[in-house]
């Protein structure tokens, strides 16, 4: 009999034990191990970069009546913005040309031998750097803008005895060169997480790393 309490005052501390931690409210140094470990810090922003930028038009009309040749061009300058990435090593621009031919119907024309036009369409083709290529990304045309960095807990609310809220900020840093064109800054962002208490501890389900 002596022998069956003591089985059952152990059964009833295993059971204290477990509840008790089942109940333990969440803690800073938790909730940031938490968060570190779902989000796997640091992140990066990527942003689109085209491969290719519009130059402009050359126009060749070639006249068979005086076997003239007239060359309208607009300026091929680069673009500044592409010009300052260039300055800085990370791109190299080419200029292409792809060739368009329009036979000109001349025959209201006293002498109506067709004029030709070919429209060179001019693009500026972007290619990077071996340290442009440092801040891109496979199979596609994203460059990293920044990085993304934990900061601190900022504070946690006990909604529930199963539920936790947790504010939390990051720091956006690191900007770029090619985050410097798209007016990317520094900033200090406030996030917020609802960490959960199951039976073998706090989880996190969903929540917004950036």
């Amino acid at each position: 009999m002596k022998k069956f309490k003591n089985l059952k005052f152990i059964y009833f501390l295993i059971l204290l034990i477990f509840l008790s931690s089942c109940n333990k409210d969440l803690s800073r140094e938790n909730a940031k191990e938490l968060i570190l470990s779902k989000c796997q810090y640091p992140l990066y922003k990527w942003i689109s970069f085209p491969s290719e930028e519009n130059a402009g038009l050359e126009v060749v009309v070639e006249d068979p009546n005086n076997n003239t040749t007239t060359i309208e061009n607009e300026p091929f300058d680069k673009p500044e913005w592409l010009a300052s990435l260039e300055k800085e090593g990370l791109i190299k621009l080419s200029l292409s040309k792809e060739k368009k031919l329009v036979e000109e119907d001349r025959s209201w024309y006293w002498n109506p031998k067709p004029r030709i036009r070919s429209t060179f369409v001019c693009k500026w083709v972007v290619n990077f750097t071996d340290e442009g290529m440092k801040y891109t990304a496979e199979d596609t045309d994203d460059v990293i803008a920044a990085t993304y960095q934990f900061n601190e807990i900022i504070g946690i609310i006990k909604v529930d005895d199963t539920h936790s809220k947790v504010d939390f900020a990051v720091w956006k840093k690191d900007i770029t060169p090619f985050g410097r064109l798209r007016n990317i800054t520094e900033e200090l962002i406030n996030r917020s997480v609802i960490i959960e208490n199951y039976d073998d501890g706090w989880r996190i389900n969903e929540i917004l790393c950036e």
